[in-house]
């Protein structure tokens, strides 16, 4: 299938998509014996919409070192007439029990008052998968739960419980319209009998809280899931106990709307690495279709962790630094304000005013990644960088951070003029962010910024701590550009290579 967004790219040495170029959707990670296997989601050839979009397969990735991937035979399709998932095996979990490997997926089914429910296959060698012939093994209990959401069942073993635990996302029958997403819990001892299900946590202004999952971090436990209502994108709880209460974190999570339906895994070090998928941009979107589809670019790896003050962290796996090709030099050009440079040190002094350097590659770009180093900049109003811009700054994807607010956030440079627009009802949408973070307690003082460019895909990890991910409108290569509102600063160890292989 041909990439929605952007031409086709050439290998970076980064997975972002299969080799035919089919997009990723939900992704559902597994560690086993050494190696990182990721099952995929994938649509059918040249679908765009739902329903056709959503009869999906799973597809199967497996790496030893989070860098190269190799792809698999897919490991589950939709089954046929009369089959529970005659109409996509969606995301589910699995699990590994002696020489067994367990799956536990979403059927779904255009037919009927429950579309959804959860099916179960087995596999000697993690590769072949057989069906169940007792699919469903779990089906909405509609005297408790509305009967169109029951999916994305999570298994694991909860060594305090002495029994496995499924969630479940679903819906209530009994709450108020608002918080009528939650997550539902069956327990088994064995994985063939399962209890009924019961509520573990409720959601607000979510309609259902998708691929959930629950893992341990510390001594903490965490809980993440995904909603596509209320500020759409992957959040997480925590709790001193999976059974709850979950509580919020400082921030919603460690990204925005652009990082979907990410899981994660836990690998023979303990670090927690999580998967998720950046959306393509719709080719004709409409109030019908929308701006966004479902599926796009896996997004590379991250370490999920707990902070010296208790928030979750995200930050690239550091397996990502085998992938940096040669190196990029540039050539400034100062576009106002005070500005002095000594090797990769960019020193500049704005008060009360906006200054800028663009710093252009001497060989253009379009995969690559900058890192920089911004110093004393801590009583300045913003200040950040932009990628993939120009000397106009009306293109690619400004990072600037707010010491004062101890917030962050990306923003589309992208000024869509037009003659024929009305100037003041288009000014409330220019500039404004298309993803958002917090740093509680950082001193926004030698505070770095790592982002990764593969074409229009904008990862920006800032202090190891959020990621502010982003497609931008095309995938042309650009410049870079340091950005400073009403304040001073020193940007050093300014630094750009390329990602894989020479453009």
């Amino acid at each position: 299938m041909t990439k929605a967004s952007s031409a086709e790219q050439p290998d970076t040495g980064i997975f972002s998509r299969y080799a035919d170029q089919a997009p990723v959707g939900d992704v559902i990670p597994f560690y086993d014996d050494g190696a990182c296997h990721l099952f995929c989601l994938t649509p059918p050839d040249g679908s765009l919409y739902f329903p056709e979009r959503l009869k999906a397969t799973w597809r199967h990735l497996r790496s030893a070192d989070l860098v190269h991937w190799e792809e698999l035979p897919p490991a589950l399709a939709p089954g046929g007439d009369g089959d529970p998932d005659r109409d996509g095996v969606w995301t589910g979990s699995v699990i590994r029990t002696g020489d067994q490997f367990h799956v536990f997926y979403t059927g779904h089914t255009l037919e009927g008052d429950t579309p959804q429910s959860v099916c179960h296959a087995t596999s000697d060698d993690g590769v072949s998968w057989v069906k169940d012939p007792l699919n469903p093994i779990s089906v909405p209990d509609v005297a408790r739960f509305e009967g169109k959401d029951w999916r994305d069942p999570f298994v694991f073993w909860n060594e305090d419980e002495q029994c496995y635990w499924m969630l479940l996302s679903t819906r209530s029958g009994a709450h108020p319209a608002v918080s009528r997403g939650v997550v539902a819990l069956q327990t088994s001892t064995d994985l063939a009998a399962w209890t009924e299900a019961e509520e573990l946590y409720e959601t607000f202004l979510t309609h259902c809280p998708e691929c959930p999952e629950i893992f341990r971090l510390g001594d903490r436990w965490i809980l993440g899931y995904s909603r596509f209502t209320d500020r759409r994108g992957t959040v997480y709880r925590v709790a001193d106990n999976p059974r709850g209460p979950w509580r919020h974190f400082g921030t919603e999570g460690p990204d925005g709307m652009n990082w979907y339906a990410a899981k994660s895994l836990s690998d023979d070090t303990g670090r927690r690495i999580a998967f998720g998928w950046v959306p393509d941009r719709n080719p004709a979107p409409s109030a019908t279709t929308g701006s966004w589809l479902w599926g796009g670019d896996l997004a590379v790896p991250r370490e999920l962790s707990l902070g010296s003050a208790g928030q979750l962290a995200i930050r690239p796996v550091a397996e990502l630094s085998a992938l940096s090709g040669r190196e990029l030099s540039y050539l400034a050009s100062y576009g106002s304000a005070a500005w002095s440079a000594a090797g990769s040190e960019f020193t500049v002094d704005s008060p009360g005013g906006f200054g800028y350097c663009i710093l252009n590659p001497v060989v253009p770009a379009a995969r690559y990644t900058v890192t920089v180093t911004v110093s004393g900049g801590q009583d300045a109003a913003i200040f950040g960088l932009a990628v993939q811009t120009n000397e106009q700054l009306d293109c690619g994807v400004a990072i600037l951070c707010y010491p004062g607010e101890r917030r962050v956030s990306a923003v589309d440079l992208t000024a869509a003029r037009s003659e024929l627009a009305n100037e003041y009802e288009k000014a409330t949408t220019e500039y404004a962010s298309v993803a958002e973070g917090c740093l509680p307690g950082h001193a926004f003082d030698a505070l770095t910024l790592s982002v990764i460019v593969r074409g229009d895909v904008v990862e920006a990890f800032v202090a190891d701590t959020v990621c502010l991910t982003y497609r931008l409108p095309t995938a042309e290569a650009g410049s870079v550009a340091l950005l400073i509102q009403d304040g001073s600063a020193r940007f050093t160890h300014v630094r750009g290579q390329l990602v894989g292989h020479a453009e």
